[in-house]
């Protein structure tokens, strides 16, 4: 991993990424709950919608052939910007739609990714270096969920969805503006 600057790069940008997205997603029982008064089937039938968006960010993810690096960042940029209703939102169907829409977005990038790394990682390597990705990438989540609960708990739900989606939308934007990244 360390060896490639392209997979090094990706892998410690998805970290942060990873860390950023959790922030929002930790507070979504609590956000739905709070701001719109769902009630626990309501909740249930939200994450099924977000279910419904990573199905559909896999299918298209395994049926389309873009420029890795171009669809990657545009997918990673899309997911902060689908993301980006619920912190105005006072409508519980646009707040899953958007939640839905968002949860496609970033399935595409995870798959498109997971791909990536297949086809550039030799044959021999392929589980000691998915292992070691993995890891780093999920070490992201653990002070992205303290964050986003503390967050949630002290200045509520929509601020951490704010802080999530303009931290995803910042390093989004930082590797689109990486040539080698949008030339792949």
């Amino acid at each position: 991993m360390m060896r490639d600057g392209a997979l090094r790069t990706l892998t410690f940008a998805q970290l942060a990424i990873n860390a950023f997205a959790i922030m929002g997603f930790v507070n979504v029982i609590p956000y739905l709950k709070r701001e719109f008064g769902a009630s626990d089937q309501l909740v249930g039938l939200a994450f099924g919608a977000i279910s419904i968006g990573t199905v559909i960010g896999s299918v298209v993810s395994g049926r389309t052939h873009w420029p890795f690096g171009k669809a990657l960042t545009a997918a990673f940029i899309l997911d902060s910007l689908c993301w980006s209703p619920t912190i105005w939102t006072r409508s519980l169907p646009v707040a899953m739609v958007a939640m839905t829409t968002a949860s496609a977005c970033g399935i595409y990038a995870v798959s498109s990714l997971v791909a990536w790394r297949m086809r550039i990682i030799p044959e021999a390597l392929v589980g000691r270096v998915f292992g070691v990705v993995r890891l780093v990438v999920i070490i992201g989540m653990l002070p992205g969920s303290l964050a986003g609960g503390l967050i949630g708990d002290r200045y509520g739900t929509r601020t951490a969805m704010l802080v999530s989606s303009a931290g995803y939308a910042a390093l989004a934007a930082g590797l689109f503006r990486m040539k080698s990244l949008r030339d792949d």
